[in-house]
């Protein structure tokens, strides 16, 4: 594989009156994220932050989307990678981030591990700081979408400020951040992944619903959107437990329901990408990123928030 190594960015120099995050020029090229939200820092900022690190970052906004599932091997990552795929057909400045630090791999699963450019290994922010324009120059593409990958057998996983700086900066210049957040521990990990939109994708299954059932009781998310996906193989439909049954037995609404796609499947064991074959996951992919768009509020968002906005004209 062909890689970037090392590259250290310095801090960008501001002067007053600047938006954060990047030079005034490059920042003219793209308007700012629509419905800013910042989160508030904690005194001192999280625990852990060492010494020299400041806690003063490009805010994080409402144009954040973090997906993650119940237990893993269930198609999280490929959902991520359609909504970002979707918001750049629809001419949004997106990025893909895989914040999924115990396996990772976005970039081989999207056919684009030969690709130059910048992973999550050879990325540093020693001050907490990245400059967003810059990171967004260096990383590959996949279409339309930037996408800031992590492999977990090329590399050691960021410290929780190093990617935390990541995502800020990247939030502050494109209009969509979608994260692959893995089972959820780079919720906990980057505190401000808990600002942004939250989908949740779970098993329609059996051992599946019971997984999510005691996921989302350990979980204190204001409004996570659910997505099922129904059971791989066996016989069709009938290992997939309905969706009005699964929403009675979690006690909460189930938003989205993915069916199975075996030529997406094959697409993704056999290294060739991610292209939905199915007309009706197409649908639900456009009406997710339609949920999250500026014709209804995004969940995880707070009152009067209007989701991601309008895309590039």
């Amino acid at each position: 594989m062909t890689m970037q190594r090392q590259t250290t960015y310095a801090p960008p120099v501001h002067t007053p009156g600047d938006p954060p995050g990047d030079a005034p020029a490059e920042r003219a090229a793209l308007p700012p994220p629509p419905h800013a939200r910042v989160m508030g820092m904690r005194d001192g900022g999280p625990p852990g932050l060492p010494r020299g690190v400041g806690t003063s970052a490009p805010p994080v906004t409402a144009n954040l989307v973090v997906v993650t599932s119940v237990s893993g091997g269930i198609g999280a990552s490929v959902i991520a990678a359609l909504l970002a795929e979707e918001l750049g057909r629809r001419a949004y400045a997106c990025a893909l981030v895989d914040a999924d630090f115990e396996a990772g791999g976005l970039d081989v699963l999207l056919g684009i591990e030969c690709e130059p450019g910048l992973r999550f290994d050879t990325i540093e922010a020693p001050l907490g700081r990245i400059d967003g324009a810059a990171l967004n120059h260096e990383l590959p593409r996949c279409g339309e979408v930037r996408v800031l990958a992590f492999d977990a057998w090329d590399g050691q996983a960021p410290d929780w400020w190093q990617a935390q700086a990541a995502v800020r900066a990247l939030c502050d210049v494109n209009q969509a951040v979608v994260v692959d957040a893995g089972r959820g521990e780079a919720i906990a990990r980057i505190p401000d992944l808990e600002a942004g939109a939250l989908l949740v994708v779970l098993e329609l299954s059996v051992l599946g619903l019971a997984r999510a059932k005691a996921w989302l009781a350990r979980r204190d998310h204001a409004s996570p959107l659910l997505v099922g996906v129904a059971p791989r193989g066996g016989s069709h439909r009938r290992n997939a437990v309905e969706t009005a049954e699964a929403e009675d037995y979690l006690g909460v609404p189930i938003a989205f329901v993915f069916e199975e796609d075996r030529r997406l499947q094959d697409d993704v064991l056999n290294g060739l990408g991610v292209r939905p074959s199915s007309r009706r996951n197409r649908e639900t992919v456009a009406s997710i990123c339609d949920r999250l768009g500026a014709s209804s509020r995004g969940p995880g968002l707070e009152d009067g928030a209007e989701g991601l906005g309008h895309g590039r004209d």
